[in-house]
This record gives structure tokens, sequence and C-alpha cells, in this order.
């Protein structure tokens, strides 16, 4: 009966440490990817709103279902761009996020990558290799 006991508790203790690493590891990513939403968001609210004064969508649903911006918040603010060809609309997004971005996120720098395909065409093993077409930094003045 002795050993059966120490056996179970030889067994839960590894068991325990691996559910213990598994939420810590998750806490810390969910952390890490939510440190600027709030700027995230922010700023992507009034990207939406160019592409609706663009006539790019025709309001902030019709923007969702395209899966045209997507945003990724780490140590800045990302916005991915995916199935946008036209220049002139992209064009009008990126002078928006040079001269009013970092006062909307306050600060906080932004990263846009645009890619010219839509986001379908980016899932899985193969989206690790793709690189955008066009990619923009702004950073602090």
């Amino acid at each position: 009966m002795e050993i059966q006991e120490e056996k179970r508790q030889c067994l839960l203790t590894p068991r325990f440490i691996r559910v213990i690493l598994v939420v810590l590891t998750g806490m810390l990513l969910m952390g890490m990817g939510e440190r600027y939403s709030k700027q995230g968001h922010a700023l992507g609210k009034r990207v939406v709103e160019v592409l609706i004064q663009q006539g790019y969508c025709s309001d902030g649903n019709d923007c969702n279902k395209r899966e045209v911006v997507l945003g990724e918040h780490g140590n800045r603010v990302n916005f991915n761009f995916y199935g946008m060809t036209d220049s002139k609309v992209l064009s009008v997004v990126f002078a928006m996020v040079l001269t009013e971005g970092l006062e909307i996120t306050g600060g906080v720098p932004i990263t846009i990558s645009v890619f010219p395909k839509p986001k379908k065409e980016y899932l899985g093993a193969k989206s690790f290799f793709q690189k955008p077409s066009i990619r923009m930094e702004v950073n602090e003045k």
C-alpha cells in the first residue's frame, strides 16, 4: 500500500508542475498580448473611420466581415491589412497614421503590415514565411 501511495505522489508532482507551468505561461502570454489593447482599439476605430470615408467599407461590420484589418498589440500597436491592394486607400490610411497615430496611441509605437492576399491565404504553417508587401513603422517623434 505504501509503495502505491509513494508512486502516486511521484506521478502527481510532475503533473502538478506541468499544470502550473501551462497556467503561468498562458497568463504571461495573455498579458503580453494585451499590453496596448486600449491604444490599439482607439487607433483601429480611427482606421475603420478612414476606410468608411474612402468607400472601402460601408460600415464597421462590413470591415470586420472582410477581415481587412486585424490588430495584434504586444510591445507596440500592430495592424495587419489583408487583401487590400487599393493604393489610394492605403495612402490615406498611412497619412492618417503618420499625422495622428502617435497622438491617438499616446506615443505608443505603431507598425502596419500590408499583405496583398485575403487573411485565409495566410493560415497555417506557411504564414510564418510570408512577408508583407508593405511595412510601415511609426515611432516616437
